[in-house]
């Protein structure tokens, strides 16, 4: 795959992939008491450059005029569990002068995931590395649609979006505890929640 293509804004040199990534994490999603069972389900992990300092700029302004991010498609495989899990790299991307003003560092954003039950695509947004990803943590996010908007199909931009999703939270690496506020706040019987979690597997 080209990265270039996968660019968030505009066109992005390709920067070099790293040979042999060691920064490993799984990253696991699973959809809580769906309408329907999902039929697919595409991730894209995002980098960003952390040191914007190095992206070219607009002569008068100075304003940055390069992208800032990336996406990258994830392989995606169902679990034994029912849920869905890709890996992914936080040092997949290397270190380089991209613009000619110095090099550019990445940093891995997030996993935005795209699913599909057959009639409506719904989308979560979950982060896969701690703040301190040195620690012995594992992050947990959710996101909450209202059960009722899968009556229909999905909107005319092809895909459902929910503000209901819940801070980032970090938690000892292991069995998953639930968000007992967000789950509170959003029973199943009225929401279908998708939640992910993030861990490293190093």
């Amino acid at each position: 795959l080209s990265l270039s293509a996968c660019s968030a804004q505009g066109a992005f040199p390709e920067p070099p992939v790293n040979p042999a990534p060691r920064d490993k994490w799984t990253y696991d999603l699973v959809v809580e008491a769906p309408v329907r069972p999902v039929q697919r389900v595409e991730m894209i992990a995002s980098y960003n450059i952390v040191n914007r300092e190095c992206l070219a700029r607009e002569w008068l302004t100075g304003a940055p005029t390069s992208p800032a991010s990336i996406d990258v498609p994830l392989a995606v495989e169902a679990t034994s569990e029912g849920g869905f899990r890709a890996t992914v790299f936080a040092d997949r991307l290397l270190p380089s002068d991209l613009y000619g003003e110095g090099e550019c560092r990445w940093e891995l954003a997030g996993i935005l995931s795209t699913l599909d039950d057959g009639v409506v695509r719904f989308q979560h947004s979950g982060f896969v590395r701690p703040l301190r990803p040195e620690m012995p943590l594992q992050t947990l996010g959710y996101t909450a649609f209202e059960r009722t908007r899968f009556d229909s199909a999905s909107p005319t931009d092809g895909v459902m979006r929910s503000f209901l999703t819940s801070l980032k939270r970090e938690q000892p690496r292991g069995a998953t505890e639930p968000d007992a506020d967000f789950v509170g706040q959003f029973p199943l019987d009225r929401y279908v929640r998708v939640r992910s979690v993030g861990r490293a597997t190093n």
